[in-house]
Order: C-alpha cells, then sequence, then structure tokens
C-alpha cells in the first residue's frame, strides 16, 4: 500500500512538472485556457488522414514565403469578411479546424481561434501554437516555401538560421541613435491597428506592411541598403528578412522585441525617455 501511494505521488509530481514545463514553453497558454491546442505529431498525423482544415492567420506577405502545405490563408482582421471565410472553410469535412502563426509567442492564431469558437460556434477548433517554424523542420516536404515544396536536403539551405537573423538585431538605444543620424531609411511594418495604438516618430520613417514590402521590392521601389525595420513584438521582421535577402538588400538591421521592447525600455513615441512605463521605472543608464 505505502508503495503504491509512493509511486502515485511521484506520478502526480511528474505530471505538475510536465505542466508547468507546457506552460512555460507555451506562455500564451494561461491567457487562453479556453482553446485546446495541437502538436505537431498530432497535426501531422490528422493532416495526414484529410481530418484537418489548416488555417494560416498571419499576413499575405508571410504566407507567401513559408506556410503548412494545403493551408488555406485567412488574415486574422476582425471583419464581417474574415468571419464569412472561416465559416465557408469550416464547411469542410473535417475533424480539426486548426489555426497557426508565427509560434508560442504570436498571438494571431489564439486570438482567431477564439474567436471561431466563441463568436463563430465553429466545431473541432485547435490551436497549433508551435507555428510555422516548428513544421519546417519536422516536415519540410510539406512546407511551401515561394511557392515550391522544400525537402530535407535543401530546408536548411532555404530556412534562414537563428544565428543569421540575431545579427541584423540591435537594441532600443542603437536603433534610435541610427534612425537619427539620418543615415538609414526606416520602415515600420506593424498593421494598421498596431500603428495607430502606439505610433513611432522616427526621422526617414515610412509605413509599410508585409504585403506592401514585397510590392514595393517587386516594382524596384526598396532602398538596397541601409535600412532599418520594426514591428510590434519582433517576430514579422523576420519573414522580412527572406524578402531582403531574395532581393539582395544590403545592410538591414531590426529593431530587437519590437516596439513592444521600445516600451519595455522606457522610450516615448519619439524616442525619449518617458521615465516610467507601464507603472515601471525605466531602465538606468550605463
Amino acid at each position: 500500500m505505502k508503495q503504491i501511494l509512493i509511486i502515485g505521488t511521484i506520478i502526480m509530481i511528474l505530471g505538475i512538472v510536465a505542466f508547468s514545463a507546457a506552460a512555460d514553453d507555451f506562455p500564451l497558454r494561461k491567457k487562453y485556457p479556453q482553446l485546446e491546442p495541437i502538436t505537431t505529431p498530432e497535426l501531422a498525423k490528422a493532416r495526414a488522414a484529410g481530418e484537418a482544415v489548416i488555417v494560416d492567420v498571419r499576413t499575405k506577405g508571410e504566407y507567401d514565403v513559408m506556410h503548412v502545405k494545403g493551408a488555406i490563408n485567412i488574415p486574422h482582421i476582425l471583419s464581417d469578411e474574415t468571419q464569412s471565410a472561416l465559416k465557408t472553410a469550416s464547411e469542410k469535412p473535417h475533424s480539426y479546424l486548426v489555426f497557426y502563426c508565427n509560434g508560442v509567442t504570436c498571438t494571431k492564431s489564439y486570438k482567431a481561434a477564439d474567436l471561431a469558437t466563441s463568436m463563430l460556434h465553429l466545431k473541432g477548433v485547435r490551436n497549433y501554437d508551435a507555428g510555422i517554424s516548428e513544421w519546417a523542420q519536422a516536415f519540410p516536404e510539406e512546407t511551401i516555401f515561394f511557392g515550391e515544396p522544400m525537402s530535407a536536403t535543401n530546408a536548411k539551405e532555404k530556412i534562414i538560421p537563428e544565428s543569421d537573423f540575431k545579427k541584423a538585431l540591435v537594441d532600443t538605444v542603437t536603433f534610435i541613435d541610427m534612425a537619427r543620424s539620418g543615415k538609414y531609411e526606416v520602415y515600420d511594418i506593424r498593421d494598421k491597428r498596431e500603428k495607430t495604438e502606439y505610433p513611432i516618430d522616427l526621422p526617414n520613417k515610412k509605413e509599410a506592411t508585409i504585403d506592401q514590402l514585397q510590392q514595393l521590392l517587386n516594382e524596384g521601389k526598396f532602398s538596397k541598403s541601409n535600412v532599418l525595420l520594426l514591428d510590434n513584438v519582433g517576430k514579422q521582421v523576420i519573414w522580412a528578412q527572406y524578402y531582403l535577402n531574395r532581393f539582395g538588400v544590403k545592410d538591414y538591421f531590426f529593431l530587437a522585441g519590437g516596439v513592444d521592447q521600445w516600451r519595455a525600455d522606457g522610450k516615448n513615441q519619439k524616442g525619449d525617455d518617458l521615465g516610467k512605463v507601464f507603472g515601471r521605472p525605466a531602465p538606468k543608464k550605463k
């Protein structure tokens, strides 16, 4: 009896540890406890069996770079058009209606899944919060890259390594100093809502979403060097980098952590010190 209790206690502890690890790996699950996630192996199995309708809720520009093969693109914008598209998607035979975006810190798939369940009352809704990058690494043959399927042999060549992405990141103070130097063109690639909520005022700043950036590059209207890009949380610039590399743009840099980090670092909309942000004192200058 004592041994059974000990084993039961150990199992319970391991379960708690596993749950805590999952919570740490997927921090937004705490905010959306009503949403049921789906893992990469589960999604692969459901997709192979024809049981999953997969919805990519990122921008068209991000979708065009890389997406799950067979996924449909419905950018998450709260509009009648989006809701109609989601209802149409749900009418296809499915056991799972799966939403995904850029990974564990991307809120778009959570918001889309919440909309589908709470407002549209759609069935079988699951959230693939591991995101497109994990899928591409696990199943490159089932991933479309700029219109063509990847393969296990060329995936490493096509996917930008994290080390190359990190080389392009600069902190908030450095980004602001570079923008104020007058040597760089600054592109704010956030969506309209994000720009309205917290506009950024920097010299030589232009506004272009990922989709518009793609169009500017296609038309040869984008700078070939000395470019600064900022987004909301430092995730969209990853996909912008694919376009910049594809079109041979040099000397580009991204704001690490996006405008979210900008604000956490105690900067106002012009880049000057606020003193306090979100009720916390701004970091002391070194």
